[in-house]
């Protein structure tokens, strides 16, 4: 059921209720194009998994990168720290400012990581989870009955786990991993987001829109309409702005959820991820095809 529909308007200029300045940017140059971001708890500092290793930094000065010769895929911070964990094959990197780096063996390839509870929630591509600790340990969960096929994409909301497939999206219980919910999408659910207001948010591939739900049943309630494809998006916490990302053709928007486009730039790149900081202060853009990572704040 479709609660709502917008769709862009005119650009109307900057304001107070989103960051749109530029407050600081990191080149991934040396360690390969940035494919996930994220911010601590704390929103001081920030981390970046990319194809050949990891940055991290705290916000505004200089980065600290950690080559690992290895293809990372995803990167969280576990709650409360400034200790990353990232994704990496098979494996768990987990790194913290001025202390070495410890990997885990995930016994099985993993697709995503995110916070959950004090430790990390790693998906991995057998259909199971497994619960990474700070301590390096580990607990593993099976999560039974899944959809078939590896999942696109994941979020933790809510103590809930939530995954996209290529033609479902499921809401699975965190701790046990067991199926609450599946529904059925139109298209590969490619992007998971924290929508603001206590709502997910979505980006199914075959339409122009990033799809704002309700978690407890996973029904639509806002759709917010971009000139092409949104890949990539991220929402202010109080669910009023999204900004929205792509393949160059589409560079980076931003649109309020009344419809209006409130900023664009065409020619930003492509985007490989979006990430809001907890505080609300800052957004992070990571782009593929610059090889670079931008913060903008107030």
């Amino acid at each position: 059921m479709m609660l709502g529909c917008s769709c862009v308007l005119d650009p109307e200029g900057s304001g107070p209720g989103y960051p749109l300045e530029y407050d600081c940017s990191y080149n991934t140059g040396s360690i390969g194009g940035p494919n996930s971001c994220s911010f601590s708890s704390d929103g001081l500092y920030l981390a970046c998994a990319c194809d050949g290793g990891l940055l991290t930094a705290e916000l505004g000065k200089n980065e600290v990168l950690i080559p690992t010769g290895r293809f990372l895929t995803d990167a969280a911070f576990f709650r409360g720290t400034h200790t990353v964990c990232a994704a990496s094959g098979e494996s768990l990197l987990v790194a913290g400012p001025g202390s070495e780096q410890s990997w885990i063996d995930a016994g099985a390839g993993v697709l995503f990581v995110e916070p959950s509870g004090d430790g990390i929630l790693a998906v991995l591509a057998d259909g199971s989870m497994l619960q990474a600790g700070r301590d390096l340990s580990i607990t593993r969960v099976r999560a039974g009955d899944i959809p078939v096929g590896a999942p696109l994409s994941a979020i933790v909301l809510g103590g809930d786990l939530f995954l996209g497939f290529a033609d479902s999206l499921a809401r699975l219980d965190a701790v046990t991993g067991t199926v609450e919910l599946t529904v059925g999408t139109m298209g590969a659910v490619m992007d998971l987001f924290d929508a603001g207001a206590g709502r997910l948010g979505a980006s199914i591939h075959g339409t122009n829109m990033l799809w704002i739900l309700d978690p407890a049943d996973l029904s639509a309630e806002l759709l917010v309409t971009f000139p092409g494809f949104p890949a990539e998006g991220a929402a202010t916490p109080d669910g009023i702005y999204f900004y929205a990302g792509g393949d160059a053709s589409l560079g980076l928007y931003l649109a309020a959820s009344s419809g209006e486009l409130v900023w664009s730039s065409p020619g930003f790149g492509e985007t490989a991820d979006l990430a809001f900081s907890p505080d609300s202060l800052h957004v992070m853009v990571a782009s593929g095809s610059n090889n670079s990572i931008l913060v903008m704040g107030y």
